[in-house]
């Protein structure tokens, strides 16, 4: 793979899935407890503290009924929205924040398997530094996706 003019590419330049499927595996291998450890305190803790911590607030009775209902009023529909992001407010809130904290760590695991081998403080504060790109890519690849299986009418 040296003599490769391009990480991913083969000998010729093209790119190619199975020498970035074997490189990512050569990461992986040769990080994995680094990975492991990472991703458990900015992944697996974030979210098991927000399942353990944020109350299950049981949602108003009727409420989506009346969002989703085209001849409901928009008084009685502004009060169900109101109802719904109420009970589901702490939970989005706490989703969130749990979410950015995992970006941080998603960021940092990629920087700390590429070739600069920062430390783990120098990839923490990269991963900080690009939060705010990566959750706006990620936004847009989900939206784009719901678009996408809405315009199969899989949702």
């Amino acid at each position: 793979m040296a003599d490769n003019p391009k990480p991913g590419t083969d000998k010729a330049g093209v790119l190619n899935p199975n020498v970035v499927w074997a490189r990512g595996l050569v990461l992986l291998n040769g990080n994995l407890h680094l990975i492991a450890v990472i991703a458990a305190v900015f992944v697996l803790l974030p979210s098991a503290a927000l399942q353990f911590t944020v109350p299950n607030e049981p949602l108003p009775e009727g409420a989506w009924s009346a969002l989703l209902d085209p001849q409901a009023s928009e008084e009685a529909m502004r009060e169900a929205a109101t109802a719904l992001a109420t009970a589901m407010g702490p939970a989005f809130r706490a989703s969130l924040v749990a979410t950015l904290i995992a970006h941080i760590g998603y960021a940092a695991i990629v920087a700390l398997i590429g070739p600069a081998r920062p430390t783990v403080g120098a990839a923490l504060t990269q991963g900080a530094a690009i939060i705010l790109p990566l959750s706006v890519a990620m936004l847009f690849s989900v939206t784009g996706i719901y678009i996408v299986l809405a315009a199969m009418q899989l949702v």
